[in-house]
């Protein structure tokens, strides 16, 4: 389901939990702002204007405060804070900035905008706006009482879109460990590519979060099968501890991926490739194939178990990509349909079915421990 908005009650630190969604990488995919604000700052009206006056109050509260820690150093005294102002929706940071601007005077000078080099960041987030009634359209927001959260935090917490680079950046400081050696991938897909199938993997184990005792026995060698370009064998080959990645695709891999030891590459489609690998040695089972058909994805992976290359009781995470309707309800009604053939037929155990904030729509992931 897409929110637009998500109301967290932290007990906490609040900016601490901001830093913290930041550097989780899968969920900076699917975010694309935070706001701390505080409970104490509710305003309810129909007038924006007072919204600003206690934005202004507040600002003046922390400067006042903010001065009193300063004791012999008059520079930073008299040094304003360099100020953000962020909302929600969006099209209030316009009217929320130019009144504390044109109010600075009654803030002393303590206040200056500086939406990109800040160190205070002020949000002011509408959480409720009463329905418009039947004479005026939904669209006008003239005269209906809206509910407004504010509050300060340093610039640690910001988390947004900054002169449009923001997002970028740190999306390519979170990855470029990944992505550095990438770019001479001979691979059909993008660079970035294994970058995305790389946390989209992360994400599947830190979501389902495998019993360590039951997954350790079975990571000594792993199979991921549709691979190319090599981000979900390069998450198995460095945090899984998997002494051995067999990695089946006719495609290419990135060499990044190729020049770790412990990757095995099988150019070969997964039915050619079955008689290559030793008998009851596969722990873990990973594919994030596209297929014409959904259910193939299990198939295969029965295909596999029949062959006597899986153990008794291996994990497997598989992306089914659902190709029927367009709905939620659609594609959770055919990832369903595939667990029940799991479970239904006793062929697992512990069988869980996640939509990834890596998934796309019609995707859906399921893990589970094979019988």
């Amino acid at each position: 389901t897409n929110l637009k908005l998500v109301l967290l009650s932290f007990r906490g630190d609040p900016e601490a939990l901001v830093r913290d969604i930041s550097e989780t990488t899968f969920l900076t995919t699917a975010l694309n702002r935070c706001f701390v604000v505080g409970r104490g700052a509710l305003v309810g009206t129909t007038n924006v204007d007072e919204v600003c006056q206690k934005a202004v109050e507040i600002l003046k509260e922390r400067s006042i405060v903010g001065n009193s820690d300063i004791s012999a150093d008059d520079e930073k005294r008299a040094a304003p804070m360099r100020l953000r102002v962020q909302s929600y929706p969006s099209k209030l940071q316009q009217t929320i900035a130019g009144y504390v601007e044109s109010t600075n005077s009654n803030l002393d000078g303590a206040v200056a905008l500086d939406p990109v080099g800040f160190d205070i960041i002020l949000s002011v987030v509408r959480v409720h706006i009463d329905e418009a009634p039947p004479s005026k359209s939904k669209r006008s927001n003239v005269g209906r009482r809206g509910l407004y959260l504010i509050g300060l935090s340093d610039s640690s917490t910001f988390y947004g879109n900054l002169n449009a680079r923001s997002r970028k950046r740190i999306y390519k400081a979170s990855t470029s460990r990944y992505d550095e050696s990438d770019t001479g991938a001979e691979s059909a897909e993008a660079p970035g590519e294994i970058c995305r199938a790389y946390h989209k993997l992360e994400e599947a184990f830190a979501r389902y979060k495998p019993d360590p005792t039951k997954l350790a026995p079975l990571s000594k060698v792993a199979m991921d099968v549709g691979s190319a370009p090599g981000g979900w064998t390069r998450y198995l080959a460095e945090n899984v501890g998997c002494q051995t990645v067999y990695s089946i695709d006719p495609a290419k891999l990135s060499p990044v991926v190729l020049e770790n030891e412990k990757v095995i590459h099988i150019p070969r489609q997964i039915q050619d490739a079955l008689s290559e690998i030793e008998k009851d040695s596969i722990g873990i089972y990973v594919s994030d194939m596209c297929l014409s058909r959904m259910e193939q994805q299990l198939e295969y992976m029965l295909l596999a178990k029949e062959e006597g290359v899986l153990k008794s009781g291996c994990f497997f995470v598989l992306t089914l990509k659902c190709i029927l309707g367009h709905t939620k309800e659609a594609h959770d009604e055919q990832a369903q349909q595939v667990e029940q053939r799991l479970c239904g037929d006793d062929l697992a155990d512990e069988v869980a079915v996640i939509h990834l904030f890596n998934n796309k729509a019609g995707e859906r992931t399921i893990l589970g421990f094979l019988r």
